[in-house]
């Protein structure tokens, strides 16, 4: 073959070589500084120090979203189960209250490295007398006809949080324990009485605090298009729930469980955001493929409760046969819309900011602030605008 020839082939084969790596490099600028941005635009709405009034405490923000490979979530022996007094447990067992025995395992330990961050003596005691006002709450609501059970919960011992690679992605690692939904209201109860004790300025503070981080909540945004424009999805809560009452919020809200697991048997949010949509929204498995696309966002405490949770969307196609009106009707039959929620209300995107400045008295501290984190990741282009 010709010198030249040869020649210009390599120099060919170096010019296409050197242009897709500029052109990769060059993506890859653009993709850093506009992580770089969506961060800060996020970071500018959130509350940086645990404030009493703040409401929602923002612990980290994955941009744009936490991928699969970098959530690690495991299930340890660990247990915490505060046992209902011996005074309450004929009456609520009559009621259909599920009693558990009291179980501290791997629990001594960290229930006082708690209190002694607190500053609080005499835990037992303070457990003690906790439980039979959180009994005596029980016992009236369920006379008075509220649902309420005793469910098994993943409470939190351990959170860890990093970033991988030169992009810095977003790594979220949690160890959960075991307990249940009246230790929850116990150690909730506390918290409401001595909540001037709980000078929270880290994760590593958070951690001192295991007994307290009894649950861990999953909120969900649902976004649509009706073939003009794409919407959120948000609840009205109804009266009959603890927290959050009577007040816009997630379109869909769940307690992370022990029903939530993996084929593997390891806690996941994708099994609890799945079932979530069923029992709250009526979404289920025959309707799973129109959801085209979901992801996990921020981590977060409500400060009103403790209680740590993520925030996260789904985009749900509307078609045919999936349509806004199937929508409400499969809402109407689902299994805790009545517990959880008494109506729902579509916002276009474009109108989001004002319907939140409009709004904002009227919405749960968490879904304000991470409803304004999902517009930031939309308006950034994170978040595909369907058309």
């Amino acid at each position: 073959m010709d010198e030249y020839l040869i020649g210009g082939l390599i120099g060919a084969i170096i010019g296409y070589v050197v242009s897709i790596t500029l052109d990769s490099f060059k993506k890859y600028v653009r993709d850093f500084f506009k992580a770089k941005k969506t961060y800060k635009q996020i970071g500018n709405l959130s509350k940086l120090r645990f404030v009493n009034d703040a409401g929602y405490l923002a612990i980290d923000h994955a941009i744009p979203m936490y991928k699969d490979e970098n959530i690690s979530l495991k299930s340890s022996e660990t247990e915490l189960i505060i046992e209902v007094p011996e005074s309450y447990k004929e009456r609520l067992k009559s009621l259909n209250f599920e009693i558990r025995k009291s179980t501290y395992i791997g629990m001594e330990r960290k229930l006082k490295e708690a209190f002694s961050f607190l500053n609080l003596p005499d835990y037992q005691q303070i457990i003690n007398q906790t439980a039979l006002e959180v009994a005596e709450m029980f016992l009236q609501e369920l006379q008075y006809g509220a649902i309420r059970f005793n469910g098994k919960l993943f409470g939190i011992e351990n959170i860890r949080l990093n970033r991988f690679s030169i992009k810095e992605e977003a790594s979220l690692s949690v160890l959960f324990y075991n307990t249940d939904y009246f230790t929850f209201r116990v150690f909730a109860e506390i918290y409401k009485k001595h909540q001037n004790k709980f000078n929270i300025n880290s994760i590593q503070d958070l951690n001192k605090l295991t007994p307290f981080l009894s649950s861990f909540g999953l909120g969900n945004f649902i976004i649509v298009n009706d073939g003009k424009q794409d919407m959120v999805l948000l609840a009205h809560r109804s009266g009959n729930v603890i927290v959050d009452r009577n007040l816009l919020h997630y379109s869909m809200n769940e307690a992370f469980s022990l029903l939530d697991i993996d084929e593997f048997g390891n806690p996941s949010f994708t099994s609890c955001l799945f079932r979530g949509l069923k029992e709250e929204l009526g979404i289920d498995e025959k309707y799973k493929s129109k959801i085209t696309m979901y992801g996990f966002l921020d981590l977060g405490m409500d400060i009103n409760r403790m209680e740590v949770g993520i925030s996260s969307f789904a985009r749900i196609k509307f078609d045919s046969f999936f349509t806004p009106t199937l929508l409400e009707e499969l809402y109407s039959i689902a299994q805790d819309r009545e517990l959880e929620t008494k109506k729902l209300e579509f916002v276009p995107i474009d109108d989001l900011d004002i319907y939140i400045n409009r709004n904002k008295d009227k919405m749960s501290a968490g879904c304000k602030a991470t409803l304004r984190s999902l517009l930031v990741r939309y308006k950034n282009g994170y978040i595909n605008r369907e058309n």
